[in-house]
């Protein structure tokens, strides 16, 4: 850990042990204990695809949904390739703020991203797949 000009910078070993007990955090569902150590670590790296998606992941899980909105968008404007899940993710921020409109372009751009993407993917968004489909469909019958 060194100081340049006031700001803390911390080493990559230390970063990483940062973000894996973030991660923990979220795992064991101590969202409120995540948010902040994930926004400290974007402040130590604003291009860190894994902070963006810790630090939104963390939000929505702790109900700051339009936070975790905005994250993930930033996340997905960084970094386009292979995360079509964070439409799906902000699907259901949305759905939550009771925006359903909003939700259903999500999804449907969810789908959209997927299908353009090579089958290994598919596979592992496959539960993804089914849930955006039925949560579509329910939308479509206003239920």
């Amino acid at each position: 850990m060194e100081k340049s000009n006031n700001i803390l910078v911390l080493s990559q070993s230390e970063r990483n042990y940062l973000y894996n007990l973030a991660a923990r955090h979220c795992t064991t569902g101590a969202y409120k204990a995540a948010v902040p150590l994930f926004r400290f670590l974007v402040s130590q790296d604003t291009a860190n695809e894994l902070y963006l998606k810790g630090l939104a992941g963390a939000l929505h899980g702790n109900a700051e949904y339009l936070s975790a909105i905005i994250i993930y968008d930033a996340a997905y404007t960084l970094f386009p390739e292979q995360n079509a899940d964070l439409f799906f993710y902000m699907a259901n921020c949305w759905m939550s703020l009771k925006r359903q409109e909003i939700a259903q372009k999500c999804l449907e751009a969810f789908l959209h991203q997927v299908e353009r993407q090579a089958d290994p993917v598919n596979k592992i968004h496959g539960k993804m797949i089914k849930r955006a489909k039925l949560i579509l469909a329910s939308l479509a019958t206003g239920q």
